[in-house]
């Protein structure tokens, strides 16, 4: 139980250290009257005085509360005998120090190790050992040995550091004895039968050929062949075939001789029979039937005026509805499938597209293309795979887009700031990714310069400066401690 107010004592202290290094030590200390109990004048009270008390983490004596220091009472508290003493029974692991001492005089707080210790029969002073000091300052390093080389040119040897190396190496050790063969190993036929399988080995081969692949995709057109060399002309071959003269004799040549007047139809009444001849005073050898202009009595009100019916052609006014229908076609369709515009039915395509639709299948296109488009979402450019529902790739001014053509675009890459690209899909790079910039960030960190790493290896520092370099960096969260 405590003292109480107003009654002599003094607070001790003690700290401890570990002989070894000097480190704080942790253990107990014991401090109790060498007499069976003290007392105060004026107090029914008496007090065994004893008390078991441990070491903070730095070593300190602490009472049972945690407070740093012990009260005990004053040696010149009246009423109890004259001469008693304080003893001190301190105990680290397995060793224990024991001594005496006395508070009177000592004041409100003091050290034990400035108190001398006491003979508990004398009451007089007895020398022991006072705890260990701080460690000394490391000496100057000593000078550096001889090296091998060295040593091995002071015990008589000469050379240079390849002969001594070769000298310290050995003479070849015999071959060993060869090992036995081992065992054969199992075919993949037999490994297959061991993995529960059944059948011949054309069945273990024919297991091995998986289902047939997919169609692959159409190769492009490969390029144009060089033209080949102009073959020889018909003259030049039969001259190579041992003919002799010009191209004018050789042509000559294939002309062979005039053949006989073959048999003539005999002469009959007109008619259209393959046997009947025409005959000498027909008319139509002598008369030229000059054609005579007659266009005028075909036009209207002519007298033989030719109609469009008669000669299969639409009349002006189913033209004319024809060009209406067309008309409308384009207004209706033109902007969703980019019709070219048309001024009539049977005009010829226009030399320019219509403002905001383009159409062109095959081929190639050159020179500078302009589209102009009312907001940031329009699609500028829409790419299919034969008649697929979904765009499988798209340009708009402010993303290009992807899909799998089947289903709704899912990947894209947009200018998200000046000088910066955005993707809100993964990124996959399957080969090296080289940065190139000063500042870099991860995991939504503030793009940072390239941190240095500073401090000692060989204590917390380095760790401490990479720590914090990589947290910078945002690959990282430090939440360590000291």
């Amino acid at each position: 139980m405590p003292f109480p107010d107003g009654a002599p004592t003094t607070r001790v202290h003690l700290t401890v250290a570990n002989p070894a290094g000097g480190k704080a030590s942790s253990g107990t200390v014991r401090l109790s009257p060498n007499v069976p109990a003290v007392v105060l004048d004026g107090v029914p009270v008496t007090w065994t005085g004893k008390g078991s008390y441990g070491l903070n983490d730095a070593g300190q004596l602490i009472d049972s509360d945690g407070t740093v220091g012990v009260e005990l009472l004053d040696n010149s508290a009246a009423g109890n005998p004259a001469g008693w003493l304080w003893q001190a029974i301190i105990t680290i692991g397995n060793q224990s120090r024991v001594f005496h001492f006395t508070l009177e005089g000592a004041g409100d707080e003091v050290d034990l190790d400035q108190l001398q210790q006491l003979d508990p029969d004398t009451p007089d002073y007895v020398p022991v050992p006072g705890p260990r000091g701080l460690p000394g300052t490391d000496g100057t390093d000593g000078e550096n040995g001889a090296s091998a080389y060295e040593t091995w040119l002071a015990a008589g040897n000469e050379g240079s550091e390849t002969d001594f190396l070769a000298s310290l190496r050995g003479a070849d050790g015999k071959d060993g004895t060869p090992g036995t063969s081992g065992a054969d190993g199992r075919s993949a036929y037999q490994l297959w039968l061991d993995a529960g399988n059944t059948g011949t080995e054309v069945d273990f081969l024919d297991s091995l050929r998986g289902q047939p692949g997919g169609p692959g995709t159409s190769g492009t057109d490969g390029q144009n062949g060089t033209d080949g060399e102009d073959g020889a002309s018909a003259y030049e071959v039969a001259v190579a075939g041992g003919f002799a003269g010009t191209q004018a004799e050789w042509l000559a040549s294939l002309v062979g001789p005039r053949g006989e007047q073959g048999p003539q139809p005999p002469l009959g009444s007109a008619g259209a029979s393959p046997d009947v001849a025409l005959r000498s005073t027909d008319p139509t050898l002598t008369d030229a039937r000059t054609p005579t202009t007659h266009a005028a009595s075909h036009a209207t009100g002519g007298t033989d005026p030719v109609t469009p019916a008669a000669i299969g052609a639409y009349p002006a006014s189913d033209g004319n509805a024809l060009n209406g229908f067309v008309t409308d076609l384009q207004t209706r369709v033109g902007g969703q499938f980019g019709l070219e515009n048309r001024a009539t039915a049977v005009e010829n395509r226009a030399t320019t597209l219509e403002t905001g639709k383009f159409d062109k299948v095959g081929g190639s296109l050159s020179g500078s293309l302009t589209i102009n488009t009312a907001a940031v979402g329009d699609a500028l450019l829409g790419l299919h795979v034969g008649a697929e529902t979904f765009d499988r790739a798209r340009v708009t001014p402010d993303r290009i887009e992807w899909g799998p053509g089947g289903a709704a675009r899912d990947t894209n890459l947009r200018r998200s700031a000046a000088n910066e690209l955005t993707t809100d899909d993964a990124l996959v790079i399957a080969l090296a990714l080289r940065h190139l910039g000063s500042t870099l960030g991860f995991y939504g960190a503030t793009a940072t310069t390239k941190p240095t790493v500073t401090g000692s290896r060989g204590g917390n520092a380095a760790l401490t400066s990479l720590l914090t370099a990589l947290a910078s960096l945002g690959l990282i969260t430090n939440n360590t401690t000291d």
